[in-house]
Parts: structure tokens; C-alpha cells; sequence
């Protein structure tokens, strides 16, 4: 039976969430603030921590920060928020949630948010096979892709990933970052100064250009138009329970760079990004995982290790290097 602990000092909410998930089989327990949760946790770790944000004693971004940080068992954490304080989606987008919700709480919202999540969650431990090989189809463009994919705790890590990585000219970076609309458009205002040239959310038909950084927009798959050089963006359904989806985007980069990919995963819940990163293998290119032993949520790391025992872990700081060196072997054809 799952376990899930909820935390907020209003009593009617606590009640709202266990009417709503009333008859789904759960168990439940309750705390009134963040430090009386994080002990609760330590002694017997849940599988999914439901908090709200403004409590006294500890609130709830400073309890998710705390539980990623001592990495006692990898529990979904849904953040209930409001976002309307100053400041408050930089401190939401860093902390290390999985799934944001905003006041006031609609039953469905919650409810959905409580099922996805744990699918996520059991998603990370299933065993997805090695596609067969692939080949670049068309015309390959005559530059390099470095795709990355993050989910949660992902922020923190592009942004020391991007410090210790010099971007090449002869290359396009993709990120796939999971979040909604809100976080994806803050973490790009937050990192762009640490870009030369900046970074860009691009928009459906733009033109794609080496030298440059794109972020995935919320809420949409992005990928590649090889024979007409542009993004092609759409709201189809979700896959892994996220869109955008790295999975999208990684395929999309081995069928039209083939050998010219390089595929990085890093911390998140799931499994997305694993087999785009093994199509990317398989057409020739690279994948690399972040070190599951530092990430704060290992599920897509160790996901994409156990699909492909060749792809060895490196941690944050040494990604740059195998990405810039990877880059080098292939300036003569990129």
C-alpha cells in the first residue's frame, strides 16, 4: 500500500485531499509543518509527500529542499502553491519538487496529479529494450546536436552542467526540461545570463541555428525538421506523463544527426529520456547519464544505465568535458 504523508497547518485542506483520494487504497498521515514531516520521514520514509508551501516552523520549499538534500528514498513530492509572492517561482523551480499545484485545490487537479505521480515513479523501474540500429534520414545538417534532458532537481544541474560547458559553434544545444509553463519561462530569464548569446523557448517553424541554446516550451513536445531546418513543436499527448518529453526530442535528434547526437540525461523521476538516448546510441551517436549516486532524483540516470550497460555515468562537473571532447572528434564531418 502507498504511503502518503501530507503536510500543511490548515486542517480543511489536509481533509480536501484525504476526501479526494478517499477509496484509491492509500495511507495516510499527517503533519502540521515541515520539521514535524521531515522527522516523520526519517523514521519511516514515504513514497509520496503532499505539502503545502506557507506553514509555520518549516515551510514546504525548504522541506522538499531538505528531503532531496538528505535523499531519504526518492518520494514524489507535490508542491501546493502560491505563486503570487515575490520571488516565489525561483524558490518553487530550484527546491525540488515533482508536481506543482495551485490554491485554490480542484479534486481533479489532485487526484491526477497523485495517480501521474506514482506512475512516474513506478515507471523508473521498468526494463525498456534496446531499439535496433538506426541511420540519419535525409540530409543530416551540416553541424552537431547536444541534447539535455531533466526533471526533477534538474534546474540546479543544467545551470552547473552550462557553467563547466563552452558552447561550440559547430553545434545546437536542446534542453528538455519537465515543468510547466511558469517554471520553464523562469528558469530561462534565470540562466540566460550564463549563455553567451543567451537561450531561447522557440516557437513552432523557427529557424534552428549551431552556437545557439533552446529550451523545450511547457507544454509541448519539441523536435527536429531536418530537411527544412526548423523546430517543429506540438501538444500531442503525454509521454512518460510529461510533456515536453526528452524521449521526443532525443529520436528526433538520431534520425536527423545520426552519428552527430549527443544525448545527456540528467536527475529526474521516470524513465524519459532513455530511449531516446539509446536511439541516439543506436544511430551512431552518444549518450552519456549523470552519476544516479549524485543526482538528486537517480530515476532517469539509472534508467538509461540499465537499458545500455556500454553508457557509463560521469557526475555534473565532467559531462561538459566528454560533451566538448565528443565535439572535437566530430569537427571534421560536423
Amino acid at each position: 500500500m502507498k504511503r502518503i504523508l501530507i503536510v500543511d497547518d490548515d486542517r480543511s485542506n489536509i481533509l480536501i485531499i484525504k476526501t479526494v483520494l478517499a477509496g484509491e487504497g492509500y495511507e495516510f498521515a499527517e503533519a502540521e509543518d515541515g520539521e514535524e514531516a521531515l522527522n516523520m520521514h526519517r523514521a519511516a520514509p514515504f513514497d509520496m509527500v503532499i505539502t503545502d508551501w506557507m506553514m509555520p516552523v518549516m515551510d514546504g520549499v525548504t522541506l522538499t529542499t531538505r528531503l532531496r538534500v538528505e535523499r531519504l528514498g526518492t518520494p514524489v513530492i507535490i508542491l501546493i502553491t502560491s505563486l503570487g509572492i515575490e520571488g516565489a517561482k525561483e524558490r518553487a523551480m530550484m527546491c525540488g519538487a515533482d508536481i506543482f499545484i495551485q490554491k485554490p485545490l480542484i479534486p481533479q487537479a489532485v487526484k491526477k496529479a497523485v495517480r501521474d505521480g506514482f506512475q512516474r515513479q513506478e515507471q523508473g523501474r521498468l526494463k525498456i529494450t534496446l531499439p535496433p540500429g538506426l541511420s540519419a534520414t535525409g540530409n543530416p545538417l551540416p553541424f552537431a546536436a547536444v541534447g539535455i534532458a531533466a526533471g526533477t532537481g534538474g534546474p540546479a544541474a543544467i545551470v552547473e552542467l552550462l557553467r563547466n560547458l563552452t558552447i561550440d559553434q559547430r553545434a545546437v544545444y536542446l534542453i528538455v526540461q519537465h515543468g510547466p509553463d511558469w517554471m520553464i519561462e523562469t528558469f530561462a530569464q534565470n540562466i540566460a545570463g550564463i549563455i553567451p548569446g543567451g537561450i531561447t523557448i522557440p516557437t513552432d517553424n523557427m529557424r534552428i541555428s549551431p552556437g545557439r541554446v533552446y529550451l523545450a516550451p511547457g507544454d509541448e513536445h519539441m523536435m527536429i525538421d531536418g530537411k527544412n531546418r526548423v523546430f517543429r513543436l506540438d501538444d500531442s499527448p503525454h509521454i512518460n506523463f510529461v510533456r515536453p518529453s526528452a524521449d521526443v526530442t532525443f529520436t528526433s535528434m538520431a534520425e536527423v544527426f545520426g552519428i552527430k547526437a549527443i544525448g545527456v540525461v540528467l536527475t529526474g523521476m521516470g524513465c524519459d529520456g532513455s530511449e531516446g538516448a539509446t536511439r541516439i546510441r543506436s544511430a551512431g551517436g552518444i549518450a552519456i547519464a549523470q552519476d544516479p549516486d549524485e543526482a538528486p532524483v537517480p530515476s532517469m540516470p539509472q534508467s538509461l544505465i540499465e537499458i545500455d550497460p556500454v553508457i557509463k555515468s560521469c557526475r555534473i562537473n565532467e559531462i561538459g568535458d566528454k560533451v566538448e571532447r565528443r565535439l572535437r572528434e566530430l569537427s571534421p564531418i560536423a
